[in-house]
């Protein structure tokens, strides 16, 4: 009866291995331990990229939007060609972050 329990251990033992790819007994059980710190710190991760996601398809936005308006307000309103190719270019900076973090 004791040798079963411990053939019915060393082949879960087994199986573990061969799902985690690791040796050591103790190493096996650290990470289980830390399976949900790493689990919590994945989560936390996952949500602060998303709020940066976020921040940048607002600052693309809004980018996108002083581009639109000074484009059709003319030369007169504010003022030259420059700072429409500015806004342009913070418009593809923006663009540019966010595609970035979106990978």
């Amino acid at each position: 009866m004791q040798k079963d329990k411990v053939t019915k251990y060393e082949e879960a033992f087994r199986r573990i291995k061969e799902a985690t790819g690791i040796e050591d007994i103790n190493e096996v059980i650290e990470k289980f331990l830390t399976q949900d710190e790493t689990q919590d710190n994945l989560t936390r991760l996952s949500k602060e990229a998303q709020a940066r996601i976020d921040a940048l398809n607002e600052e693309k936005g809004k980018a996108k939007a002083r581009v639109e308006e000074m484009r059709y307000a003319g030369p007169g309103s504010f003022g030259s060609r420059r700072m429409v190719d500015e806004y342009d270019a913070k418009l593809s900076e923006a663009s540019s972050k966010c595609d970035k973090n979106r990978k």
